[in-house]
């Protein structure tokens, strides 16, 4: 009995370093080009914790071994492990430091009739709050009727954020319009749209925004391809059983649909990256990248910017409020212009994503 439990520990420990290898491979293959490995970046956080659990069981039974190979394994992947982990050093914000936002509202709440007023109005709170330099929303919902669940003239009263760049998917009935909107406290002197494949429901937007020092700066807000799980799928991540498709059909689709938001996030990225590759001004990159700190899709990203959470973030820093709360898929990036000096990502259930707060310093020449 006991050289079968060996046996089974064994043939786990195995597929637990191949899973982590993967993972750290997952930021160098192109998803366009092939796609699974892309899934083991999404198990890469389950995939350390296994192997570092593992590798304390083996110090306990002293077998060298495995220990060697996992601690190996664990080595020579400490890039990806800062990525995915992080222990605070939060530094105090300075007098000429801005205050940048980043939130996917979920439409504040909008599609949940029976409570989306007070879902709405606890987000105005959390906004009002925070009183933010710079709001850069994703899943945006504004409302041209009068009185009809009011927000975009709200937020212009309630913030000192009074110029706007918005631009939005597409519009429905009762001049209701979807999409992505930054709010600024400062000019907006310039808007630039980066569209996406056709038919795409995601975009990007850049605004060039005069800074008190009287530099320009350049903030992206984009919101990337999202996965569009249905109900059965959802089922299935709650563990959930379905009345018409069984658990090996529900995986299909699952997957099925993951490696085709994969591969039109990193053709979606690589537009983005482009244009952030000729601002002429130090640049803020906000957004939904609908995509984790070990993706293609974040390396392409980390090429050209920096990301807040490295340094100032806390453990996880998940960012989806969703079924597996552990994926940090929202971005405060930065270019070496400037220093990040916090990070902060409130934990509520306004929407299914937490909002980022970072304060911002440009550096001295």
């Amino acid at each position: 009995m006991r050289k079968w439990i060996t046996r089974f520990i064994s043939i786990c420990t195995v597929l637990a370093i191949i899973s982590l290898l993967l993972g750290y491979m997952a930021q160098y293959a192109d998803p366009r080009d092939i796609s699974f490995i892309a899934l083991f970046a999404l198990a890469l956080p389950i995939s350390l914790v296994t192997c570092i659990a593992l590798f304390i069981y083996f110090l306990t039974r002293r077998k060298t071994k495995w220990m060697w190979i996992l601690g190996l394994t664990l080595v020579i992947g400490i890039p990806s492990i800062i990525r995915t982990f992080q222990v605070s050093s939060t530094q105090q914000p300075s007098e000429d430091s801005i205050r940048v936002m980043s939130y996917n509202v979920r439409l504040f709440g909008y599609y949940q009739w029976r409570e989306n007023v007070a879902i709405r109005n606890r987000i105005f709170n959390r906004l009002d709050a925070e009183q933010a330099d710079i709001t850069c929303f994703q899943e945006f919902y504004y409302t041209t009727t009068p009185n009809i669940f009011r927000t975009k003239d709200t937020l212009l009263t309630l913030l000192e954020n009074p110029n706007v760049h918005e631009k939005y998917t597409h519009e429905f009935t009762h001049n209701q319009h979807f999409g992505v909107v930054t709010l600024s406290k400062y000019p907006i002197i310039h808007k630039g749209f980066i569209p996406f494949e056709a038919h795409s429901q995601n975009f990007c937007i850049f605004s060039d925004i005069k800074h008190p020092s009287g530099d320009t700066i350049r903030v992206y807000n984009g919101h990337l391809a999202s996965i569009h799980f249905r109900h059965e799928e959802y089922t299935l991540l709650e563990g959930k059983e379905h009345a018409k498709l069984s658990k090996w059909e529900r995986s299909k689709s699952m997957i099925s649909k993951l490696n085709a938001a994969f591969e039109s996030r990193a053709y979606q990225i690589s537009v983005v990256m482009e244009s952030v590759s000729r601002s002429p001004y130090p640049v803020i990159f906000a957004g939904d990248l609908n995509d984790v700190p070990g993706s293609y899709c974040y390396a392409q990203i980390r090429k050209e910017l920096d990301d807040s959470f490295i340094g100032e973030g806390t453990g996880l820093g998940n960012t989806w409020n969703g079924a597996i709360p552990m994926f940090r898929i929202d971005y405060l990036f930065h270019s070496p212009e400037w220093t990040a000096l916090n990070f902060n990502s409130p934990r509520d259930d306004n929407s299914d994503h937490f909002p980022l707060i970072v304060d911002f310093v440009l550096n001295d020449e």
